[in-house]
């Protein structure tokens, strides 16, 4: 599957998640995730210079191949993403990442850049998410472990209005008494200035 991917994304408190996550699961009907991470690039940063990451992520079990390249610097809040992905069978993901290359089914555009060269390991972090579909929205509920001292919390929302969205979900966040800020960054982003501290 491809496209383009349109996120709003606010930054949350641990507080402000479990007000959120009381409010909405009484009408929404979660599935709770249990996610982990792996991003590869090659050696002279190839998909970053591109704008571009890869990323395994295995997923109550399950194994998905997603490939990002970012349109645009977020505005308010709002994320756009040119997205690639593919469910793998579930040996990928101990898969030497210098075989990876060769092995994975890459979009074009991604297999173009990289020309057959090898990918590495980067790093990677886990994520416990509740998700949910409804009107047309992804809504994802986010605790991020960079490591076990380091947790951020964060509501996704994919859409196809981000406006109509935008107004939607501030309207809950006031009738519910949270003041989430917009997340700049996504949590690609802030796992690699971690790895740069």
């Amino acid at each position: 599957m491809s496209g383009i991917e349109r996120e709003l994304k606010w930054q949350l408190t641990a507080a402000e998640h479990a007000t959120l996550y009381a409010h909405l699961r009484t009408s929404l009907a979660f599935e709770q995730l249990q996610q982990s991470n792996r991003f590869f690039d090659t050696e002279d940063l190839r998909l970053r210079q591109s704008l571009c990451n890869l990323r395994l992520r295995r997923e109550n079990q399950r194994l998905l191949l997603t490939i990002k390249r970012r349109l645009c610097e977020q505005q308010d809040g709002l994320h756009l993403h040119d997205e690639y992905e593919r469910w793998l069978n579930h040996c990928f993901w101990d898969q030497n990442p210098a075989v990876l290359t060769q092995s994975l089914p890459l979009s074009p555009p991604c297999a173009a850049l990289l020309k057959n060269t090898p990918l590495k390991y980067i790093g990677g972090f886990s994520n416990l998410r509740y998700q949910a579909q409804q009107n047309n929205e992804l809504i994802c509920l986010d605790q991020t472990s960079f490591d076990e001292n380091d947790c951020e919390w964060e509501l996704e929302v994919e859409t196809e209005d981000a406006d109509t969205s935008r107004a939607h979900w501030e309207g809950i966040f006031a009738h519910i008494g949270i003041s989430p800020t917009t997340q700049t960054d996504t949590k690609f982003k802030r796992f690699l200035q971690r790895c740069a501290r």
